[in-house]
């Protein structure tokens, strides 16, 4: 998106930047342009879990030469790591260790990266106010991500302060929510429409207009496909060839441009639905309420899913990872539990040592940082 390649022209230009723009917009990912353009890095979340989460992004793109630090995990891959990630406090401890050698340990970096840098008034937040003062020793710039500042020109001005230097400043207020939800439904998945939510008077009222619930590009094209399988006579007027017509060829779609027929077709649609309620259409009307029953999954057989074979259908259609949703609070705890001792049983059967073979290699371990620390 043009807002990203703005990030990479300052990142090519060695400059600091503050980057505000909404959860899961790409923030994260346009960091990952630093490691292809050889910069050496030192990325700070706030949490354990999203440091694993980025490693892991790293990792997999560099095939290795990255460094972990949290409270809950480490490793290494190198004796030089191109990128350290970690958390503050715990890479705050991991720096301060190197004594006088620090500040020349650290000027090996180009680029600090913070993110979810709000999170300066945490309980980590005098650890990464701390680290940010360090960048300037290190000769280092500094990109700051956040989804959530409230004054972004005072913030700007506060990293500048600590900086005593000047910040590029990119912002974006889209939000893309791009998973394909899918619902487990008699034993196998079936694809879930937003219009799985509405009625034929739900659309008269505009409630899909108004939703926050978002189309994926499949889901808006077989709307489209729905719509012309009813009404042929309507193709021209909505086809996604002729409303992106204008762009020039090859034509590639960003995410802007699928968000903007989305809309188009979902106002299209709502405009189809009260015209034919106000003519008092009953054909129109009944062909409108077909294709809202093409979108609404057939009604379970039953409500006792097994959730370990959901995982394995999932797993098996490479729709992993996921995130999965019940109505049935109640049973949810059994459910999760009995999904758990499933794991650890089949575990056992198919690795039937495996615990006492960690026992033995963490012993083995141990002993052998004993020996080098006498």
């Amino acid at each position: 998106d043009p807002w990203q390649s703005k990030v990479f022209e300052h990142m090519n230009d060695n400059k600091n930047i503050l980057v505000c723009a909404k959860t899961s917009s790409g923030k994260t990912v346009c960091t990952t342009y630093l490691a292809h353009i050889k910069k050496r890095i030192i990325y700070i979340n706030p949490t354990a879990e999203l440091s694993r989460q980025v490693a892991g992004m790293f990792r997999s793109q560099l095939k290795g030469n990255v460094m972990l630090i949290s409270h809950k995990e480490k490793f290494n891959d190198s004796d030089k790591p191109q990128v350290i990630v970690g958390t503050p406090i715990e890479f705050e401890t991991y720096f301060t260790e190197k004594g006088k050698n620090a500040i020349d340990w650290i000027k090996q970096f180009d680029y600090f990266v913070f993110d979810e840098v709000h999170n300066l008034n945490s309980d980590e937040g005098g650890a990464l106010e701390r680290l940010i003062s360090i960048v300037p020793q290190a000769n280092a710039k500094l990109i700051a991500l956040s989804a959530t500042i409230g004054n972004i020109l005072q913030f700007k001005g506060f990293l500048e302060k600590k900086m005593n230097e000047e910040f590029e400043l990119v912002t974006y207020y889209k939000r893309f929510i791009i998973q394909q939800k899918w619902i487990y439904n008699n034993n196998k998945l079936e694809q879930l429409h937003p219009l799985a939510a509405f009625d034929f008077n739900d659309i008269c009222n505009n409630c899909l207009i108004n939703t926050d619930l978002s189309a994926t590009s499949e889901d808006s094209y077989k709307l489209f496909k729905s719509i012309i399988k009813m009404f042929p006579e309507l193709k021209k007027n909505i086809n996604p060839e002729e409303f992106f017509k204008h762009k020039k060829k090859p034509i590639f779609l960003s995410l802007d441009d699928t968000r903007d027929y989305e809309e188009f077709l979902k106002n299209k649609f709502t405009q189809y639905c009260i015209n034919a309620k106000n003519g008092n259409n009953l054909e129109s009307i009944q062909k409108l309420n077909n294709i809202l029953s093409e979108f609404s999954p057939l009604k379970s057989k039953n409500s006792n899913q097994d959730l370990y074979k959901i995982c394995r259908t999932l797993l098996n259609t490479n729709k992993l990872p996921a995130i999965i949703f019940t109505k049935d609070e109640e049973s949810i705890i059994n459910t999760f539990k009995k999904f758990i001792q499933n794991l650890k049983k089949m575990e056992k059967e198919k690795y039937p040592f495996y615990n006492s073979d960690r026992i033995l290699i963490k012993t083995y371990y141990d002993e052998q940082e004993r020996l080098i620390s006498d």
